[in-house]
C-alpha cells in the first residue's frame, strides 16, 4: 500500500515502536509504528504508519525545495522529530473510506456482502484534518 521511490526506501527503517514521553505526568507511551486512529471530533478512521528516518535523509529533504511531500489526495504525509531522543520519523496517514468500514464489518463479523450503493467517495485531507493529525 505505501510504495516509495529507491533512495527512500534505501534511507527509511521501520521503528519498532514510537516512544512519546507526556511531559505532564512524565511517563513513557509506546505506540506501534502501524495503526488505526480516530479522532474524538472526526468522522473518518485513518491508516497511520511510521518509519523513522535518518538524519542526513531530513537534512537532504529540507535542501531539496523541488520535494513534494502531497501524494494524493487521501494521505497525508509528514515528518516527526521525537523529543526525549531527537529522532525522526515519516508519517504517512490515509483515510479510510466509511463505507469499506462498513463492508469490513458485515463481511468479517456476520459473512455478508451487501451490495450497498457504491459511489466512489471522495476523501480529500482538509487544512483541518492535517492539523489533528500532526497532534496524535
Amino acid at each position: 500500500m505505501y510504495s516509495s521511490d529507491a533512495s527512500d526506501s534505501d534511507n527509511v527503517t521501520s521503528a519498532p515502536r514510537q516512544i512519546i514521553i507526556n511531559s505532564y505526568q512524565n511517563q513513557i507511551q509506546f505506540i506501534p509504528n502501524i495503526f488505526y486512529y480516530k479522532h474524538p471530533n472526526d468522522l473518518y478512521h485513518y491508516h497511520i504508519f511510521c518509519k523513522e528516518v535518518p538524519y542526513n535523509t531530513i537534512i537532504s529533504l529540507l535542501n531539496n525545495n523541488e520535494f513534494s511531500i502531497q501524494t494524493n489526495e487521501y494521505e497525508y504525509i509528514f515528518y516527526y522529530q521525537q523529543q526525549y531522543d531527537n529522532r525522526f520519523y515519516k508519517i504517512i496517514c490515509e483515510i479510510i473510506s466509511p463505507s469499506s468500514i462498513t463492508n469490513y464489518l458485515n463481511k468479517n463479523i456476520y459473512g455478508h456482502e451487501i451490495g450497498q450503493n457504491m459511489e466512489q467517495e471522495r476523501l480529500v485531507f482538509t487544512l483541518i484534518k492535517k492539523r489533528i493529525l500532526n497532534f496524535i
